[in-house]
């Protein structure tokens, strides 16, 4: 694809969601590889102040590199929490999140929304609110953890 149609299509999707302050490449495999195409993508974040979210759906990413030096916020996901409807899969996703910041001081957890996975997650996050919140764990929004 063009590098303008990339541009444009980025856009177009920020048009839909105005309110939108990131993005990440829910099944973006083939672009996040292709520095060419990611460019295209990262050059609209940069404009709009938006961060990248890198699903890390394959080892061979350019995200990281490149929204570096296109000074765009970035963040890889440490846990994908659902693809399935087993709530305890779901809430052992969610543990090991939060492990994670536990550890490091934060932690990101992505996932689906509708019927890949979303009822199902929602489902397990009221479930264990209480009991992460118990163990120190805070949510909040992947915006918030722009430093």
């Amino acid at each position: 694809m063009p590098d303008d149609e990339i541009k444009a299509l980025v856009e177009e999707a920020f048009s839909i969601l105005p309110n939108a302050v990131g993005l990440n490449n829910h099944m973006g495999s083939a672009i996040t590889e292709d520095t060419r195409s990611l460019e295209d993508v990262l050059e609209v974040l940069k404009e709009k102040n938006a961060f990248f979210i890198d699903s890390v759906t394959t080892e061979k990413s350019q995200g990281r590199a490149l929204a570096a030096e296109k000074g765009v916020p970035f963040f890889s996901r440490n846990v994908f929490l659902d693809g399935t409807t087993d709530v305890e899969t779901v809430k052992a996703n969610l543990r090991k999140a939060a492990e994670i910041a536990l550890r490091d001081g934060k932690a990101l957890a992505i996932g689906h929304v509708g019927p890949e996975g979303g009822d199902v997650t929602v489902q397990a996050i009221e479930a264990l609110i209480p009991e992460l919140q118990q163990a120190g764990i805070t949510f909040v929004t992947a915006g918030d953890l722009v430093e």
